[in-house]
């Protein structure tokens, strides 16, 4: 895995005699997040006659995480559709198939042209068709972080709201068979909703960028780079 030492990450050999770039991804994570809780609570009591009382609540409770680090590998857990890809492999799951890094690729072309230690000749060479990449093993974005954020981390926000009603009459038999028993009724209503805010990406448009058609002025659906001219 060239570059992964560099990037402060580490090798493990396989079985198949290559190796897997691994890195801590926790660092990218908060230990303690900030948290901020509220609750309100309230209820009445009061007798409607000897032999009844009435009871009614309300309660709200309201948890909020404004700023949630995470490790931003998880925004390309999905793959691009087979239409787009490329990949020399059948598409999986919900149509989806592999990144693919085609032969025409300049960061590849250059990586098969230096071809230098830990990859072999043999690996170099196996690049010529493309490199489709690993679902299991591969992660577009990793041990440097996200590009777009200084810390490296994704940014998530996530709050939880809910509230509960509930009201009933309650009070004791009096006469009879029932003479003693206490009974008491209740209806109760509860709501819970949850947001969660967070970074995403349009993995398709991933896999335009390394076929070459990801910049202004591309059109994918012809294969058409775009092209730019400068004046000088």
């Amino acid at each position: 895995m060239l570059g992964s030492q560099e990037l402060s990450g580490g090798l493990k050999p396989v079985a198949s005699g290559g190796a897997l770039c691994r890195y801590q991804f926790s660092n990218f994570n908060d230990l303690v997040n900030e948290e901020h809780h509220y609750q309100l609570y309230g209820e009445v009591n009061f007798d409607l006659s000897d032999k009844t009382r009435f009871h009614a609540e309300v309660a709200w409770n309201r948890n909020d995480v404004p700023d949630q680090r995470i490790s931003p590998a998880n925004l390309t857990t999905q793959f691009p559709t087979a239409n787009t890809s490329g990949a020399l492999v059948a598409p999986g799951f919900n149509n989806q198939t592999r990144f693919f890094v085609p032969a025409s690729n300049p960061g590849l072309i250059a990586l098969r042209t230096n071809c230098a230690a830990p990859l072999t000749a043999a690996q170099c060479a196996g690049m010529a068709a493309g490199v489709t990449t690993s679902q299991t093993s591969w992660r577009l974005i990793g041990v440097e972080g996200h590009p777009l954020n200084p810390d490296g981390a994704d940014h998530q926000q996530v709050e939880q709201t809910q509230y509960r009603v509930s009201a009933g009459l309650n009070g004791r038999f009096e006469g009879g068979l029932l003479d003693g028993i206490g009974w008491d009724t209740a209806l109760t209503f509860m709501e819970n909703k949850g947001i969660a805010t967070t970074n995403d990406l349009l993995v398709n448009r991933i896999q335009r960028a390394f076929n070459g058609l990801g910049g202004a002025n591309c059109n994918y659906t012809t294969g058409t780079p775009g092209l730019e001219t400068a004046s000088i």
